[in-house]
């Protein structure tokens, strides 16, 4: 969806005019009819390559390559869904969490990924013309960032009043959490503070910033071990904990990074695991051939460590072994 908010101007670039915005909606559907969905356009994965290191040597449309499962304009399952909103992290197109998407909207929920024009590497409109990311030139201080997360706020308001006056294909929105990676994880907390149609957030190794608004509804933290376990490197998490007053959670993943929760690892692990099995070459492949379009494939081999006590206690924690990924572990914890 192309969304265009008429009350402000764009806050990064005002002479662009009114806000617009680049939304992708998932939801249940009936049956496999209309076209194969695109994870990004060709220019969109020109300008994502060039910022990935070895990005040169691949073709510039290898990620728009990539396969999804969702059709467009596939009739919905039922017409009353309750609404994810998702939020990408700083730089991050909003295709990043098709995987989480996809997955959510498996299990009944109504899915939009918002993508935050300016702050994306790439985002390209219905007219044709892909944006950059406008806000990675400026100084990266505490101030800017709290800057993008009022921004984000907006955003996500404006798409939810949107959403709940003219959905589309007729579909009724119900109760609404909000999910964010990164800066779109912190975007979430202070999203819930103010907007009250937002029930539940959580927070995809994000630091916040500011710090964390007082919340009263439930809010999880769910994020790598290293970075976010009580006590450890992000000491945001620490301070916000006291904040958090609803039914909250925090949870760490053993051996995870800070991308882990999106799709790039996992685009870049079969891509990877395609290259090695072709025959060695002495040089690079020339720019007209075709490399293997990479796709989505869950890790079998992932281990899972969680704890929901405070920073103060020791964490207990259990492991889960298997192919599960971050969405259906959220999914487990929430139906109990």
């Amino acid at each position: 969806m192309h969304l265009v908010d008429r009350s402000r101007p764009d806050p990064w670039v005002p002479a662009d005019g009114p806000r617009q915005l680049m939304v992708s909606l998932w939801y249940p559907a009936t049956a496999k009819k209309g076209t194969t969905a695109r994870y990004v356009t060709p220019e969109e994965s020109a300008l994502i390559l060039r910022g990935v290191p070895g990005g040169e040597n691949h073709p510039p449309d290898t990620i728009a390559k990539t396969r999804t499962h969702a059709r467009v304009g596939a009739p919905p399952s039922r017409r009353s869904l309750p609404l994810v909103v998702m939020s990408p992290g700083f730089t991050f197109p909003r295709a990043t969490l098709t995987a989480l998407g996809e997955d959510l909207d498996s299990r009944g929920y109504l899915v939009a990924a918002v993508e935050h024009t300016y702050e994306s590497v790439a985002t390209t409109f219905p007219d044709g013309r892909t944006t950059t990311c406008v806000v990675c030139r400026q100084q990266q201080t505490d101030e800017l960032g709290a800057r993008v997360a009022k921004v984000r706020v907006a955003d996500i308001s404006f798409v939810l009043d949107h959403l709940l006056k003219r959905a589309p294909l007729g579909l009724r929105i119900g109760k609404i959490a909000m999910v964010g990676h990164s800066m779109g994880g912190n975007s979430a907390a202070h999203t819930m503070a103010a907007d009250q149609r937002v029930r539940v957030g959580v927070n995809l190794d994000g630091t916040f910033l500011p710090e964390a608004p007082t919340l009263t509804r439930p809010f999880m933290m769910f994020g790598t071990t290293t970075g976010h376990s009580p006590g450890g490197r992000d000491t945001s998490w620490d301070s916000a904990w006291p904040h958090l007053k609803g039914a909250n959670q925090w949870l760490t993943v053993t051996g995870a990074d800070h991308s882990s929760f999106t799709d790039p690892p996992s685009l870049t692990m079969r891509s990877s695991a395609n290259r090695s099995a072709s025959p060695p070459r002495p040089s690079p492949a020339p720019a007209q051939s075709k490399s293997p379009a990479p796709t989505w494939r869950p890790s079998s081999t992932a281990t899972y460590a969680t704890s929901t006590d405070p920073p103060q206690t020791s964490p207990k924690s259990y492991v889960i072994q298997g192919d599960s990924c971050s969405s259906r572990l959220v999914c487990q914890r929430r139906r109990g």
